[in-house]
C-alpha cells in the first residue's frame, strides 16, 4: 500500500471535488473509518463514517477530501493580549 494522504480516525471535509449529488453533506466534518487501496485506480479509496449512526457515508479519492484542522477552544472575556497605555 502507497503512502497514504490521511490515516484512519482523521477528521475531513469533503471539497468542491466531489460529486455534487451529495449536497449538504458537503459542509459536515466526517471521521475516516477505514483505507483501501484500489489496484485498477492505483490509489487509496477512504471510507467515511455517518455521524455516529453505525454506517458508512460512502467511498471518496484523496482528491475529494481535505483535511480539517482540531478545533481550539476559546476562552470567553477579555483577551489576555489587550494592549495597555500608559501616561508619559
Amino acid at each position: 500500500m502507497p503512502k497514504s494522504k490521511f490515516n484512519v480516525g482523521d477528521k475531513v471535509r469533503l471539497n468542491k471535488r466531489a460529486p455534487g449529488y451529495y449536497g449538504h453533506l458537503l459542509q459536515r466534518t466526517r471521521t475516516i473509518i477505514s483505507i483501501f487501496y484500489d489496484d485498477e485506480k492505483q490509489g487509496n479509496t477512504y471510507e467515511l463514517g455517518a455521524r455516529g449512526r453505525g454506517g458508512s457515508l460512502g467511498f471518496f479519492r484523496s482528491y475529494m477530501l481535505s483535511g480539517v484542522s482540531p478545533a481550539q477552544a476559546s476562552k470567553i472575556g477579555r483577551p489576555k493580549t489587550k494592549r495597555s497605555y500608559k501616561r508619559r
